[in-house]
Order: C-alpha cells, then structure tokens, then sequence
C-alpha cells in the first residue's frame, strides 16, 4: 500500500502552477513486455498527456517507442492477442524512461487509476 501510494503521488504530481500545461520535449519509452515469456510482436500502444506513438516488441519482447514532443504522464500498452498489460510513465520522469509491461505492472496500474 505504501508503494502505491508513493506511485499515486508521483503520477498526480504535475508541477506548479501558473503554467499553460505541462512541458513538453522529447522522451523515449523503452521495456519489456512479457507474461513468463517474452510477448514477441506484441504491439505497444503509448498515450501520453501531450503526444502518443506505437512500436512492436521484438522476439525478445523488447520495445523502445521515441516521441519529439511528448508530456508525461503516459499509459504504456501492450496488446499480443488476448494478452494485455498497462504500465504507467510519471509526470516529471526523465528520459530515457525504462517501463516494463507484466501482469504485476497492470495490476499496480488499475489499482493507480
């Protein structure tokens, strides 16, 4: 619970106030995606709260996902048939950022949002 709530915390952070919005600039997304083993070609879905982009998991389930412009936070995605697993990039993480996609990750993301 208290892993959780720092994460809730992290994720609620968007910095003060005064501004038009969160800054923005370029960030790269990059992890694993697996359930045991590997997902391979898996496709990687990312949203975040300025800018989005795709990717597909290589055969070692690995995927790195480059935006220009993007804002964190983002909500990281994975699809490999009826397999689907969340993560989660806090607002004010660096780049690169490593997020790995496993049902422990989906499991620490719904329970977030």
């Amino acid at each position: 619970p208290l892993a959780m709530a720092g994460l809730l915390a992290l994720c609620a952070c968007g910095g003060g106030g005064g501004d038009d919005g969160p800054a923005t600039g370029p960030l790269t997304i990059g992890g694993t995606a697996a359930t045991g083993a590997a997902i391979s070609g898996g496709a990687v879905a990312v949203e975040c709260a300025s800018g989005s982009a795709t990717a597909t998991t290589g055969a070692d389930g690995r995927y790195s996902v480059a935006l220009d412009a993007a804002a964190a936070p983002c909500l990281v995605r994975v699809t490999a048939g009826a397999t689907v697993h969340y993560s989660l990039v806090a607002a004010g993480s660096t780049s690169p950022a490593t997020v790995n996609l496993t049902p422990l990750t989906t499991l620490l993301t719904t329970q977030v949002l």
